[in-house]
């Protein structure tokens, strides 16, 4: 009944205020204390009716629904409840490392006992309070507050003997502290972050960050000088190790790759919460005094420092010269083009992820952030691709890097052939989409963009699409992609061998038909200059004669050439056509496209293409006359 609730609920007040007191004495020991911060969680979330799952509740201050009157609380006594965080944090790391390491007799080996699901929530509670310190209080923890302690903390979740999920929640709150201390953030921080993902090392001379744990296992290293003071060597152990039936991951540097592009991303955006009505409520994931563009700025130094740390390791071959706003007519020298590259998995982990924030967010299904996905509701996703796509596309620099990482997608093995469809299906995207969906730097440099629905003659003049201040000076027009990614895609009909090739053949026969499905839709229904109808043209020579032999092979149906021969030609021939009706062609050009076509002669299938194609435009003619 009603009465019954209110009673109850009045009880609860009553007991919350009496712990919400006792957590603050200092008379009270470190048990005491905690047992009562235990308890202000508990009872929240049996008063909320919620499950009590870490780390996805946020607001578990049962005495306070107000996230501001939890801030002011946290602020008003981050000292005494971060006191009691490190000295619950520290109990129950020795309990860890006693079970672990119990002798009977001082003779007899060491014995491990198992660590048991109290155990782990008990050290998650205690995480609980540490997030809940880092998310409330981020202007103190700004200014390097406990900085050296919240680093050894940290580090040892991140130990590489822990549990799997233990250290990627210590990349979780390596996150949410990198993205508070921004730029006061010392080197051994910085070096931290650049090797959170095993494998990578530190650019900082005097800092190793984490490479020491992942080389050495070492259970002693100073990861921590030069912070606020000097400090000697921190004991680095583990906390528990991987629990029976908890599955390892088959690629170690993918999963941690993939869980920083996904934590860079959920630890910054707005996320859902329950409130005590038992209705969902927006706030951000760190409570700063000044909201405004806080989520944008934290998601953009994570950014720029994933910039700079790990895309050198994962692109050593990063080309600078990609640069949409400056096109080249130049092709690609294909000759010495090596897919086989053992950090091709790191590759593919930032283009899939790249590619989830640029293609059309109708399209999407937010597979690259699943616990977006799985928390969030709609509005809260779509603030999430904002965020990232404003950052995304803020800069020039930004921009040329999102079409240099795509090049490197069409540079990759055929068994990596998803992630080059999906790097071509954002490119189709680009394309297909109208004027207004397109993203800004498809923006001609004057605010307007030539592209047209169909080249039919009645097409009605395109007004211009309103230009957003926010992005920049940005936009490098339509003309200017298309003619990159015709280009860059050159790369994907490059003919390969090994053992390994027979079976990537369809692969790369699938991916390479989904580019001139591409390039057939620009000649048919995209306006284009007289420079891209000749990069187009250029484009399909050199893929013919990359592709195709002067004598056709034996077996057709065993080879590239053989199954592509007739969509290439079948390109090639209508796309001259069209280009003849639209734009003048120039001499050197029809040279070139007789000199490759006499060569190819031998072929039946250029016979057949020529003969139809010849068949249809007399028709037509025929039909005027």
């Amino acid at each position: 009944s009603s009465a019954c609730r209110k009673m109850f609920s009045k009880k609860v007040q009553t007991d919350v205020k009496k712990s919400a007191h006792k957590i603050l004495d200092p008379k009270k020991d470190t048990a005491t204390r905690f047992k009562h911060l235990k308890f202000l969680l508990g009872t929240f979330c049996a008063f909320e009716n919620i499950d009590f799952t870490y780390p996805t509740i946020l607001c578990w201050l049962g005495f306070s629904t107000d996230e501001n009157e939890s801030k002011l609380l946290f602020e008003s006594n981050y000292s005494s409840i971060y006191q009691i965080f490190y000295e619950s944090f520290i109990s129950v790391e020795a309990n860890l490392k006693q079970r672990a390491t119990i002798r009977t007799t001082h003779k007899e080996p060491y014995i491990k006992f198992p660590i048991t699901k109290i155990h782990r929530d008990e050290l998650d509670t205690i995480l609980i309070i540490l997030e809940k310190v880092l998310t409330l209080c981020p202007e103190i923890v700004a200014q390097r507050w406990q900085c050296h302690s919240m680093c050894m903390i940290i580090t040892k979740l991140l130990h590489p003997e822990n549990s799997w999920r233990l250290r990627r929640d210590g990349i979780k709150f390596f996150i949410l502290w990198y993205q508070i201390l921004g730029h006061n953030a010392p080197d051994s921080v910085h070096a931290i972050f650049a090797t959170l993902v095993p494998g990578f090392s530190s650019p900082i001379p005097e800092h190793p960050g984490l490479a020491a744990l992942w080389n050495n296992h070492s259970s002693s290293i100073n990861l921590h000088e030069h912070l606020l003071s000097p400090v000697g060597t921190v004991e680095t152990n583990l906390l528990y190790a991987p629990q029976m039936g908890e599955k390892q991951p088959e690629d170690v540097v993918k999963y941690y790759l993939e869980s920083l592009l996904e934590l860079m991303v959920n630890q910054v955006i707005i996320i859902n919460v329950f409130i005590i009505n038992l209705v969902y409520n927006k706030v951000p994931r760190i409570m700063w005094k000044d909201l405004k563009n806080c989520q944008r700025r934290c998601f953009n130094y994570l950014f720029e420092k994933f910039k700079q740390f790990y895309l050198p390791a994962i692109f050593p071959d990063y080309s600078t010269d990609t640069n949409v706003y400056k096109q080249t007519t130049d092709l690609p020298d294909c000759s010495n083009q090596n897919r086989n590259d053992a950090n091709s998995s790191c590759r593919v982990c930032v283009i899939k992820w790249l590619a989830g924030y640029t293609q059309d967010i109708k399209q999407k299904h937010y597979p690259n952030i699943p616990l977006i996905s799985k928390f969030m509701g709609d509005k809260a996703q779509l603030v999430a691709f904002e965020i990232v796509r404003d950052t995304l596309y803020k800069s020039r620099e930004n921009v040329n890097l999102i079409h240099e990482i795509f090049r490197q997608a069409f540079l990759l093995n055929f068994s990596w052939a998803m992630a080059i469809r999906r790097t071509i299906a954002v490119y189709k995207d680009w394309i297909q989409l109208s004027v207004s969906q397109q993203p800004p730097f498809m923006l001609d440099p004057d605010g307007t963009n030539a592209q047209m629905s169909s080249l039919d003659n009645n097409t009605e003049e395109i007004p211009p699409v309103k230009y957003e201040p926010k992005y920049g000076d940005i936009r490098a027009g339509f003309q200017n992609v298309i003619q990159l990614f015709m280009t860059n895609a050159l790369h994907v009909f490059v003919a390969q061998s090994g053992t390994e090739y027979p079976m990537l053949l369809e692969e790369q026969v699938d991916t390479c038909k989904r580019v001139l499905n591409i390039y057939r839709y620009m000649v048919m229904h995209t306006y284009m200059s007289l420079k891209t109808w000749e990069q187009l043209l250029n484009v399909l020579l050199r893929i013919t004669t990359l592709v195709l032999n002067k004598k056709p092979p034996r077996r057709k149906e065993d080879t590239l050439s053989g199954k592509l021969a007739p969509a290439i030609f079948q390109t090639l021939i209508v796309t001259w056509i069209k280009a003849n009706l639209n734009v003048p062609i120039s001499e050197k050009l029809w040279d070139q496209f007789l000199t490759v076509l006499c060569s190819l002669t031998q072929w039946e299938e250029l016979i057949r293409e020529w003969s139809v194609s010849i068949f249809l435009y007399n028709s037509i003619i025929f039909s005027y006359s």
